[in-house]
């Protein structure tokens, strides 16, 4: 999602604009919630996950397969678990850019001559880093779970 403010210089249309932005704000707000909520339930199942397969170490077999697929769902899921981490920092650095954006925005309201404000748009989108790290923590996550369906269907054949 990119958070888009908008003006025209004079505030020509300002009284209609506030009721759309604080709808936009409030939507967006809304949206960031219910992310952030659903970061800290994967997150939470995660690192549950991870601990409980810790206590499988001592029953997993000393060598094939089996063991290799309880390795990697390991890995992955603390590869999903610190990607998830880092990328519920997304908003928090989509919020900053935008206020920064905005504010730089207020300051040109009054632009020496022959230096026009830029167009009334401000557009603000997370680091890519962020955007990175979503895509790196779905991968992984659902990665752990492909090993450990694995893992567990040659262990109950096996």
């Amino acid at each position: 999602m990119v958070f888009v403010l908008g003006f025209r210089r004079g505030g020509v249309w300002w009284s209609g604009l506030m009721t759309d932005l604080e709808k936009l704000l409030e939507l967006a707000k809304e949206r960031a919630q219910l992310q952030a909520a659903w970061y800290r339930q994967i997150l939470t199942l995660a690192a549950g996950g991870l601990a409980l397969l810790v206590g499988l170490a001592p029953q997993a077999p000393p060598d094939g397969l089996a063991r290799w697929l309880l390795a990697a769902a390991w890995v992955l899921l603390g590869a999903g678990i610190l990607s998830g981490a880092a990328a519920t920092y997304a908003e928090v650095d989509r919020a900053e850019r935008l206020t920064a954006a905005f504010q730089s925005r207020l300051g040109q309201r009054n632009p020496a001559p022959g230096n026009p404000p830029a167009p009334g748009t401000i557009v603000a989108r997370p680091h890519g880093f962020f955007l990175a790290c979503k895509k790196v923590m779905v991968i992984s996550l659902l990665g752990a779970v492909v090993c450990l369906v694995a893992f567990s269907v040659m262990r109950t054949l096996g």
